[in-house]
């Protein structure tokens, strides 16, 4: 190891609970590993930027300046490059999340270590995690790790707007009954995840579920009729794209009756010829636009708001605020206090705009009141 190598630990051990007997330093191991503690993810990386180290890091809740402590605490912990203080009792409470633990090395736990050293490292560290996000981001080894429903939120972070199944890398049989299993089971999550969280379509689980559905049997015969080896489902704002790396397959006819001919046929019935959802093949993409209605929301006009119509809506549960209209920033800019009275009220508050500029300006709702506020297009 040198100065501003960078450790990436998957796997890590307490040596709080320690006693000295006869000269060591015994400890009760209490380990924890995360979901991605496997070399094969970030192998690839490593092999490209070889002052980051894959390894085992041991928890200390002091800091250790003294080489003699280091080496007893070493001596039966070969296996560990560094050791840190903070990390393990955020781990502990987070042991369904995957997760790693960055560590730069900005001295060797010795006599001579100084705190001079810690700036460069930690710009090391930051610089590892920007290649380490991006090497998750761009990478296929997600596809085999048993992610739990606490740690959906990552994955998607991870997999910014796009969900890639790419069968290139994912070793399973050709099979069209492996192929649905592994579809039912490791995409389907994640699937269902981001449709629950699409604006769009949070307030119909029936529209949820159906176009869930829809496009899983649209993945599967994408890749076991037409022998597609990838295929990609892109969201943005109100709009899902599917695109595959095959020619244009008509999802509106089948060979069969199977799966995803009755899918289709209840996605056209219900929500296409209504169009609250169009449909279009576009740029070697198929292309599903969502039109929520204003009036699938059920509000009451006494419970909408416009720029320069500030209505008394202390009786409504629901409350619509539509800055459609409205092209100039400063005019939102003067509905954010609202907004935030009527989240702090308990209100649930649905916000139409039509730029991504606007949607700035009260993005922060959105994570500080998730199943309150909405952003509508």
């Amino acid at each position: 190891m040198n100065l501003n190598d960078v450790i990436l630990c998957t796997e890590i051990e307490s040596a709080n609970q320690i006693r000295l007997a006869q000269g060591n330093i015994i400890g009760r191991a209490i380990n924890h590993s995360s979901s991605l503690n496997q070399l094969s993810i970030f192998e690839s990386l490593i092999s490209d930027n070889p002052y980051i180290k894959f390894s085992k890091l041991i928890s200390y809740d002091s800091l250790t300046t003294c080489e003699t402590l280091r080496e007893l605490i070493l001596k039966d912990h070969q296996e560990v490059f560094g050791g840190e203080m903070e990390a393990w009792a955020f781990i502990t409470r987070r042991t369904q999340v995957p997760w790693i633990i960055l560590k730069a090395v900005s001295d060797f736990a010795d006599d001579n270590t100084v705190r001079s050293t810690q700036s460069e490292a930690t710009n090391c560290a930051l610089n590892a995690l920007n290649l380490i996000i991006n090497h998750l981001k761009n990478s296929d080894q997600f596809s085999d790790i048993d992610f739990t429903n606490q740690s959906l939120k990552l994955k998607n972070f991870n997999l910014g707007n796009e969900i890639k199944i790419d069968f290139t890398n994912i070793q399973i049989n050709d099979t069209k009954e492996d192929i649905s299993k592994y579809l039912n089971e490791k995409i389907h999550p994640l699937i269902q995840f981001r449709l629950e969280n699409f604006t769009f379509i949070h307030k119909d689980q029936n529209c949820n579920d159906l176009f869930a559905t829809f496009l899983l049997e649209f993945i599967q015969n994408s890749i076991f009729h037409g022998q597609s080896k990838s295929v990609s489902i892109f969201f943005n704002k109100n709009i899902i794209k599917l695109k595959d790396n095959i020619d244009f397959y008509n999802i509106k006819t089948s060979e069969n009756d199977g799966g995803g001919k009755l899918a289709w046929s209840l996605l056209e019935e219900k929500y296409l010829n209504t169009e609250k959802i169009n449909y279009e093949y576009k740029d070697r993409k198929y292309c599903f636009t969502f039109n929520i209605m204003q009036d699938d929301l059920n509000i009451p006009n006494e419970c909408y708001l416009k720029p320069h119509i500030l209505n008394n809506v202390d009786e409504c549960d629901h409350v619509f605020i539509d800055l459609k209209s409205s092209k100039m920033y400063s005019i939102s800019k003067m509905f954010v206090p609202h907004v935030e009275q009527l989240l702090l009220n308990q209100k649930t508050v649905y916000i139409k705009i039509d730029s991504e500029g606007h949607e700035l300006l009260f993005s922060r709702f959105k994570d500080e009141h998730p199943s309150k506020f909405f952003i509508l297009y």
